[in-house]
């Protein structure tokens, strides 16, 4: 997967910003040869029909000063951009004490994303590509239009699911700056927030629909982001609210954070409900994690038989055994025959750095970094992303890794 970048056009502008803000802009662009060229304009509305006519397909606008006005010129430039570039305008607001009902004007007159100074270079490019993927602009020469789901499921509670979920999602977020958010879907006792320290002031419950459909207005403002600059979408903040969730919310709602994410992973309860199902049918893979004890071997061969009767291919489904321990449970050998096929990954048993991760609400490679878990899930992130050519563990911790796959 090749990183997106903001050269790949020709025009940048800036409209209505402080000095502050133009200035990260424009060394985020990376002025000089082959790169865009970056504009500044003061007034927006005498601005807005030009910049689309010229063929500028990024434009950030500053939104909370004389929001009205700023608004008016946001409007303007999307209709005349529909018209002149075929509705490829990407438009970014910058606001730095915007309430909740400017951001969803905003959002209604045509803002994709949107930014909090003081702007960081990471940041807006982290904007630049949600933005232009939603309008189909600056994709990498081998990238398709959608990201991948990933959904983590298991055939019995307490395998660890969560703690796979946050993590594998971290470090797929680390690899080329990917786009990566978590949905959490363990409707009624999901804490994929907490094992992060996110405290989300939206939840799932905003998505809801009758007929399914997901507005754009709600993705943009709903997700809550981490510090590592993945996003996570969680659960009701009552239970009894998860009855409000139907299958075709879960599956309308993956299907459009796929069209601004590089990779959604879906933490699902265990169960096969049909809110599970759709999370399921719709994966590109399905991780099966289980851990090495009976009763958790027990209810993964339940689940595989599920599988096949759900006509699942065998390449769909990635199996992963966590806590391996080569003195407790199964051993490698004994879970393939268990399985009647290989166990794709092996993350081991690391309760200090798992729960040292968890009361810290850090990933486990911000508390321990070179624990065999993180090299474990690491290992296994590169593989999804289709860049395990790239993973280079250390000789240590590889050797560590090849040991527990050799017994």
């Amino acid at each position: 997967m090749k990183p997106y970048s903001m050269a790949g056009k020709k025009r940048i502008a800036i409209v209505n910003t402080d000095d502050d803000s133009a200035r990260a802009i424009c060394l985020a662009a990376g002025i000089g040869e082959g790169k865009p060229q970056v504009q500044e304009f003061a007034d927006p509305e005498a601005t807005a029909e030009h910049l689309a006519e010229a063929g500028v397909s990024v434009v950030f606008f500053g939104i909370d000063q004389n929001s009205d006005a700023a608004l008016a010129a946001v409007k303007k430039y999307t209709e005349n951009v529909a018209r002149s570039v075929g509705g490829r305008g990407a438009v970014i607001g910058i606001a730095d004490h915007a309430s909740s009902d400017l951001l969803l004007e905003a959002v209604r007159a045509g803002v994709d994303e949107f930014l909090t100074p003081p702007l960081d270079e990471k940041g807006i490019r982290e904007a630049v590509r949600n933005a232009c993927r939603k309008k189909g602009i600056l994709q990498s020469d081998n990238s398709s239009s959608n990201g991948s789901i990933f959904t983590i499921f298991s055939g019995k509670g307490g395998c660890g699911k969560t703690m796979l979920a946050t993590n594998l999602a971290y470090h797929l977020a680390r690899i080329n700056d990917a786009l990566v958010v978590i949905v959490d879907l363990n409707l009624q006792f999901g804490n994929a927030a907490t094992f992060l320290d996110l405290q989300p002031r939206h939840t799932i419950m905003e998505c809801l629909h009758g007929d399914g459909v997901v507005e754009d207005e709600v993705l943009v403002r709903m997700p809550c982001k981490h510090s590592s600059g993945l996003s996570i979408i969680p659960g009701p903040d009552d239970p009894a609210d998860s009855e409000l969730v139907r299958a075709e919310h879960i599956h309308a709602l993956l299907a459009a954070l796929r069209q601004k994410y590089d990779f959604v992973i879906a933490d699902t309860a265990s169960s096969f409900d049909e809110r599970n199902l759709a999370a399921l049918d719709i994966a590109e893979k399905i991780i099966l994690l289980s851990d090495t004890l009976v009763p958790s071997v027990r209810a993964t061969q339940r689940c595989l038989k599920v599988f096949e009767k759900l006509d699942y291919e065998n390449g769909k489904v990635i199996l992963v055994a966590n806590r391996y321990d080569k003195r407790v449970g199964a051993g490698p050998k004994e879970l393939e025959q268990a399985f009647g096929r290989p166990v794709d990954a092996l993350v081991p048993n690391g309760f200090d750095p798992v729960m040292n991760s968890v009361d810290a609400g850090l990933p486990i490679a911000e508390v321990s970094e070179k624990s065999d878990v993180v090299a474990a899930i690491e290992e296994l992130a590169f593989k999804l992303a289709g860049a395990e050519d790239e993973f280079r563990p250390s000789r240590g911790l590889f050797r560590k890794i090849t040991e527990l796959v050799g017994k």
